[in-house]
């Protein structure tokens, strides 16, 4: 059986146009994909709008809502969410009008998704844990490609090495950091880049904090899959730079 064949990953590579075999996919063209969708907020989104304890609502049409359970009802139903979908990874997240990285090109509320794992992230203990934050670092920088940027040319070359040298190579994710301020170069734009990926920073943030490592993990092997038209490039620059 192929890995990640089925499951929600190929639901949603299938819903982009992919056919979904091992880690890889067939592209189709990035226009054909919606761009744009209305969804409705999530309840646990709809409470944190809420105030605490019994309170009293106005719906606005003078109609009173004195109970929580009816105040969630109407704050899910008047304020659908609008998704766009990230012009790097591919995914839909939240058309939100904060930051983005400088020059990793990706929708704010991609980079939004991102930031909110700085807190999951402080928690972690132990050696592995720097190699699970750098599967993470790595993984987002190379799914955001599409800025030709000098300074986001290197971050990809730079972060497809780490991601190389981690899955086949084996040094720990202190000796990756490391290494990444060593190959600090200039670098050709790769391209063909892939089309979309099958696991983005949205399922990792999604997932349950006992389940966000393995996430990762999945995470970092399907990112560098879907770059398998550079493996023997990348791996040229690993033999080259050591």
């Amino acid at each position: 059986m192929q890995p990640y064949a089925r499951g929600p990953a190929a639901t949603r590579a299938a819903s982009w146009g992919f056919a979904v075999s091992g880690f890889e996919g067939v592209p189709v063209p990035y226009a054909a994909l919606p761009q744009r969708r209305a969804v409705p907020y999530s309840a646990r989104w709809a409470r944190s709008r809420l105030p605490c304890g019994p309170a009293w609502g106005d719906r606005g049409d003078g109609h009173a809502i004195t109970d929580r359970r009816g105040m969630l009802a109407d704050v899910r139903s008047r304020c659908p969410m609008v998704e766009v979908r990230c012009v790097g990874c591919k995914a839909m997240v939240p058309d939100s009008e904060g930051p983005s990285h400088p020059y990793m090109a990706s929708a704010a509320g991609c980079w939004e998704r991102y930031c909110s794992l700085e807190e999951w992230k402080g928690r972690l203990t132990g050696e592995g844990s720097i190699g699970v934050v750098q599967d993470l670092v790595d993984s987002f920088a190379v799914q955001h490609a599409t800025n030709t940027d000098r300074r986001n040319v290197q971050s990809i070359a730079v972060h497809l090495m780490s991601l190389c040298s981690g899955l086949e190579l084996g040094p720990t994710g202190r000796q990756r950091r490391v290494r990444i301020g060593r190959w600090v170069g200039h670098y050709p734009v790769l391209e063909p880049r892939p089309a979309g990926y099958p696991i983005t920073i949205s399922d990792v943030a999604a997932a349950p904090a006992a389940m966000r490592s393995s996430t990762i993990e999945r995470l970092a092997k399907t990112s560098w899959s879907a770059w398998s038209a550079h493996h023997d490039t990348v791996r040229g620059w690993l033999d080259d730079l050591g």
